[in-house]
């Protein structure tokens, strides 16, 4: 692929069901359409694993009914930067404000929950929140 479209604008987008076997098929999306974009391995790698951790975030602890609910994946290209919007009805949470625990030095001493928020903004130059008409946007970006 050329740089030529890195350089263009380009968009795509997702609608996936709240449940883990969507993940799969989220996973396959994202990596043909950040192919197609030409963006390079490395970036393609940390924004899956972000996408991948934010979005089984959303499955795990967004909902507290049985129902069925949509989880929308907007990609942007433009400007030298990549972004995924990932759009939720589920209840409020802002992982921005979220203090995970410090990564334990030996795997015996880890407790559970944290090290994706962690992950996510290692990985991610920047991340925007806002909740608007009881529906979660979560901003992912990385630049090129």
């Amino acid at each position: 692929m050329s740089d030529l479209s890195l350089s263009r604008g380009a968009e795509r987008s997702l609608q996936i069901a709240n449940r883990h076997s969507e993940i799969p098929r989220m996973s396959l999306w994202l990596e043909q359409a950040l192919s197609d974009m030409g963006v390079p391995s490395a970036v393609r790698f940390k924004f899956d694993l972000s996408a991948n951790e934010a979005v089984t975030n959303i499955i795990d602890y967004a909902f507290s009914d049985e129902r069925g609910h949509q989880i929308d994946l907007q990609l942007t290209l433009a400007g030298g930067e990549l972004s995924l919007e990932i759009i939720d009805d589920g209840r409020a949470f802002n992982p921005l404000e979220f203090e995970a625990e410090p990564i334990p030095v030996r795997l015996e001493d880890a407790t559970p929950g944290g090290l994706g928020v962690k992950l996510i903004r290692h990985y991610m130059d920047r991340c925007d929140y806002r909740r608007k008409d009881d529906v979660n946007h979560l901003v992912l970006v990385c630049g090129l």
